[in-house]
């Protein structure tokens, strides 16, 4: 009797594992048959991506880094950007050496945004080179206020 139960929850199990369920009205259409790129595949995080670092490309080139520096520095607030270097790799602030790095009192350092790894396209690459150098402006011109 024990090794009828045992022979028949092995098939029942077997059964189950190769079984199909049966067509759905759900509405939902398997990926193969669909013609439309999936919202989560990696050409449009590319293109949202892009679109959004051309959008900060513009932003950033109408910014005046010295400007910023100053002002920011007369509230009180007084911070340098910085990012790090590949992974796991030094931190790095644009115009300062890493003795004034090392040496930093009185500020506090701010990570750039879009300097990771993955590189999305054109206005990605151009976004990273300005946001660069107008982080180096901006280091240099609050560097003072630093010390």
């Amino acid at each position: 009797m024990i090794k009828l139960l045992g022979i028949m929850s092995i098939s029942l199990f077997i059964q189950a594992c190769t079984a199909t369920p049966p067509p759905s009205t759900s509405g939902y259409v398997p990926r193969s048959s669909t013609m439309s790129t999936p919202s989560y595949s990696t050409d449009r995080i590319k293109q949202k991506r892009e679109a959004e670092f051309a959008q900060k490309l513009i932003a950033i080139q109408q910014r005046n880094p010295v400007r910023d520096a100053h002002n920011l520095a007369s509230q009180g607030n007084k911070y340098l950007w910085a990012y790090q270097s590949g992974r796991g790799g030094s931190t790095k602030a644009p115009g300062l050496t890493r003795q004034q790095l090392t040496n930093l009192r009185g500020c506090s350092l701010v990570q750039l945004k879009g300097m990771g790894d993955v590189i999305y396209g054109d206005n990605h690459l151009k976004y990273r080179v300005a946001a660069r150098n107008y982080a180096k402006q901006f280091n240099l011109a609050i560097l003072p206020y630093c010390r």
